[in-house]
């Protein structure tokens, strides 16, 4: 049943991933617009001067981080279900949202006003790599402390 409830939500997960790629430029600058204005009425009410400009960019591969970082615990906690050997779920849990990256990318280049960019599969692998460690971070503390009961 978790495994099922894993996958969908997996599925889920990268139909999100790719609807945020197909939006083209103007949508996508006003989907990350409210994330800005948050920003920038925050750092304004603590009379901290921001670039808007660079502000926005950094909301903006910050949410690449995000989404990546929720698709790998997806697929750990998924590989965890599975018997295999831990290199195999590191294994997959690492390079199946690679995959997704460059896909995501690639379908970036066909949007207008998107770009396909190598960068932005590095920073959703930083998401990745995040996510992998605080599942398996968990899982490790969890283990330990059912062995010490």
């Amino acid at each position: 049943m978790k495994k099922n409830f894993l996958l969908i939500a997996i599925g889920i997960w990268i139909c999100f991933i790719f609807y945020n790629s197909l939006q083209n430029a103007d949508s996508s600058s006003q989907s990350s617009g409210w994330a800005l204005n948050l920003v920038l009425n925050i750092f304004s009410k603590l009379n901290i001067s921001v670039d808007p400009i660079t502000t926005h960019l950094l909301i903006r591969k910050f949410a690449h981080i995000f989404e990546y970082f929720v698709l790998a615990i997806l697929f750990t906690l998924y590989f965890s279900l599975l018997n295999m050997s831990d290199m195999y779920r590191l294994i997959y849990s690492i390079s199946l949202p690679g995959i997704v990256a460059i896909i995501d990318e690639i379908i970036q280049s066909y949007v207008p006003g998107r770009a396909g960019l190598m960068s932005d599969v590095l920073i959703d692998m930083i998401g990745v790599v995040l996510g992998v460690g605080l599942v398996i971070l968990i899982i490790r503390i969890k283990t330990k402390r059912q062995q010490k009961s």
